[in-house]
């Protein structure tokens, strides 16, 4: 077929794909969907139709269309790689743990995350507040428990790179986006518990001061079967009356289909 042209798509979450113009896509059009309605035509394929790169080229530069694309399936777990940890513990702990001190840091107040925080630490390790403290917790274990004063969670974390990060430091590490679509589920999970909400028009939210661990929150959802969006917002405090920029925050818009 010769040397084709080339053309470079952005979606609105940030994602891009490659493709020639005699590509096929399956996109929806609200005004399709009207159309159908009108012919009888109600079902899953209502206001879906299958064009040509070309024709949707053709239909954003001379037109006010707006097209979607299908959220993509859950993959196939061929070949994925086992946790070293707990998936949803390390989200946890990326999210509000501490990994700056001798040991590691949990700050958290919420009975929920705090019982499945300890749930997910193997004996003879535990989450343990520390005494005078109301929210900040510690993994540890006993002294007569025989682990040598070693922390097999600390050990862990800098295995995986993520140990001695400030919170704009803080990235997911790669090896997490070779696990199952199960356990990068639970990884979300986890990072959502901490650090994320559900606003007041059910849209799943993620704030981060670290844009490297946005992008990597942004992938893992694009992993299994979501879109995610990053936008940037810039922080303030105030200092003695006086309003002062703070560090900058990431905010990740979530959408998926299970919203679950």
């Amino acid at each position: 077929q010769g040397i084709k042209e080339i053309w470079e798509l952005t979606l609105t979450d940030g994602r891009k794909v490659r493709s020639c113009e005699e590509h096929l896509w399956k996109v929806y059009n609200p005004e399709w969907a009207d159309d159908d309605k009108k012919r009888g035509q109600r079902n899953e394929e209502t206001g879906w139709r299958i064009i040509e790169l070309r024709e949707i080229n053709r239909m954003l530069s001379e037109t006010k269309k707006v097209l979607y694309l299908p959220l993509p399936e859950r993959t196939a777990n061929e070949g994925a790689s086992e946790p070293k940890m707990d998936p949803y513990l390390l989200g946890a702990l990326l999210g509000d743990g501490c990994t700056l001190k001798s040991n590691i840091g949990f700050t958290n107040k919420d009975a929920d995350i705090i019982e499945r925080v300890s749930g997910e630490i193997e004996p003879p390790f535990r989450l343990c507040l520390l005494k005078g403290e109301t929210i900040y917790w510690r993994i540890s274990a006993p002294k007569n428990s025989g682990t040598r004063n070693k922390n097999k969670y600390m050990e862990i974390l800098r295995e995986m790179g993520a140990w001695g990060k400030k919170a704009e430091e803080k990235s997911i590490p790669e090896e997490c986006f070779s696990w199952s679509w199960e356990n990068r589920k639970e990884l979300v999970k986890g990072l959502l518990d901490t650090d994320g909400y559900a606003g007041k028009t059910s849209q799943i939210i993620f704030y981060s001061t670290s844009q490297k661990l946005a992008e990597g929150f942004a992938r893992l959802i694009w992993s299994i079967g979501g879109m995610c969006k990053i936008k940037n917002k810039q922080t303030y405090y105030s200092y003695l009356n006086e309003k002062r920029k703070g560090k900058p925050s990431y905010v990740c818009q979530v959408r998926h289909e299970q919203g679950k």
